[in-house]
């Protein structure tokens, strides 16, 4: 499954779909079908490992493929109780969640926005490497440091860091010692 970004995908592909849902609710299986098309698009666009640069010298950035083709390949092996993990397993993944988060958003109507910041927070969690995870980071990470609660955290935190400066200025350790900054 290309080992990297497949939780993400999947959440952050839910968080696209809540994100367009987020003023009029679709039906169910148009929910599920932006869920479908975000994750696809996702795995297409999104690269996975690289080889070796020790390998591979200056090639291996390249040599790189998709998540989606790392994941095709990895279909075709065959493990030791005769299975293979396919593109396919990671959507039946996909529905089984999607159908789940849209009967809680149907429950939660009233509360999409929250359910939404919840479902970002989840992919941000989940993401190995956010920055490097175009959907996580669009989708997710942004959105969510954009909004008010984020605006007042950084604040605070600002606040906090000059005072900590402040104190730093004079003796702050346990021994007595100056903090030198």
């Amino acid at each position: 499954m290309s080992q990297a970004h497949v939780l993400c995908d999947i959440v952050a592909s839910i968080a696209f779909a809540l994100s367009e849902a987020a003023d009029t609710i679709p039906d169910e299986d148009t929910f599920i079908n932006a869920c479908k098309a975000a994750f696809a698009l996702s795995r297409r666009n999104s690269l996975g490992f690289g080889p070796s640069r020790k390998r591979h010298g200056k090639n291996a950035i390249a040599a790189r493929k998709s998540r989606q083709e790392n994941d095709d390949e990895e279909s075709q092996k065959r493990y030791t109780d005769g299975g293979s993990i396919s593109s396919d397993l990671l959507t039946r993944i996909l529905l089984d969640i999607s159908k789940d988060v849209y009967a809680l958003l149907m429950e939660y109507k009233s509360q999409t926005k929250q359910f939404l910041q919840a479902v970002q927070a989840t992919a941000i969690l989940f993401c190995p490497d956010p920055d490097s995870h175009k959907l996580t980071w669009d989708m997710c990470f942004i959105p969510l440091f954009q909004t008010k609660i984020c605006d007042d955290l950084r604040s605070k935190l600002n606040q906090d860091i000059i005072t900590a400066l402040e104190y730093g200025k004079t003796d702050i350790w346990d021994n007595g010692a100056r903090a030198y900054w």
